[in-house]
Order: C-alpha cells, then structure tokens, then sequence
C-alpha cells in the first residue's frame, strides 16, 4: 500500500508516539483520527513538545525557592569621614560599585532619598531608594551634603527632583 506525504506524516507522528507499538497495527490517516490513542499523540507532536516544556521551565522558575523579585547588594559609602548604607538592585549599579571596590572607576551615588533608615541604613532616617540608585561623575550642586546635613535638612532632600548625591561620596566596602 502506497501512502500519500500527509498520511506518511501522520503515521511516522503516530509512530513517535509509541502508540502503534502497543497496537501493534499501522492504520491509514481516517482510522488514526479516530484511535483514542492517537488523540494524545498531540504530546508528541512538536507543538506538544513545546508546551510541555514551556510548562516545565515555568514549574522550575517559580520552585527556585527566592521570593524576592530583585536581589540586591549593600555597599558602605563614606562621605567625609561619614557613613551610610546604599542599597541597590540595578544589575549596572552593583557591577560599577563592585569595579570602584577594585579601583577600576571612581563615582558617587545619586538618587531619590525615602524616609526611613529602610532596614539597612541606620543610624539614619532616610536612605536612598534602592530601585533608582546609580553612580555618577557629576551632579548639581543642590543634592550634595554630608549624611548628617541630609538629616538635619531631610524635607529639603525629599522634595522632588532633588535626592541625595554626595560629590565626595566613596564605596568603601560592602555589607
């Protein structure tokens, strides 16, 4: 019996699917439609394929066991002879503050400031907003301070547009 390319198609589908094995009988395109298992042969199918690993990518990313939506890192930066802790969770503020550790760059942070020491920069009662933080070489000279001037002056350092970038702001280490 001479088979047809669409039937041949179906059949080696039929065949990747294991079905005609335990069937033990190979059955023309009208007769595999009807073949209860050739309606789950769809597994084998390469949309099937797709799906099923879609579907098990999907079930690994959610059992990685981190439920925090961004990782972050905490560096200690020094502001003449003052400190503070900057969060961040930018994957290129965490490389540039890693490369000014090792002496590669040479920049301050800059960013919006919250109230709150947030968890990680006590004493004080502000720090910088970990999502917006980045490093610069320049800035205005209306967001430069030392951290207890940024205390003592904190409603001016929160108004919008403004924030917090210490010029002599240096990454001295990481916590």
């Amino acid at each position: 019996m001479k088979l047809r390319s669409r039937q041949r198609l179906v059949v080696m589908r039929w065949l990747a699917s294991g079905c005609a094995i335990r069937k033990g009988i190979l059955r023309t395109e009208r007769h595999l439609s009807t073949n209860a298992c050739t309606r789950q042969a769809w597994l084998a199918s390469p949309v099937g394929v797709v799906l099923v690993a879609f579907a098990f990518m999907l079930a690994l990313a959610r059992c990685d066991g981190d439920t925090s939506a961004d990782p972050h890192r905490d560096f200690l930066v020094d502001v003449s002879g003052e400190r503070f802790v900057m969060r961040t969770t930018d994957p290129d503020t965490i490389r540039q503050a890693v490369a000014i550790l090792s002496g590669a760059e040479n920049r301050f942070p800059i960013g919006p400031l919250l109230r709150g020491d947030g968890g990680f920069n006590a004493p004080w009662s502000w720090h910088i907003d970990p999502d917006e933080v980045r490093l610069t070489e320049v800035a205005v000279e209306v967001c430069d301070g030392r951290p207890s001037y940024v205390e003592e002056n904190l409603d001016d350092f929160l108004m919008p547009g403004v924030g917090y970038c210490p010029w002599s702001g240096r990454i001295v280490g990481e916590r």
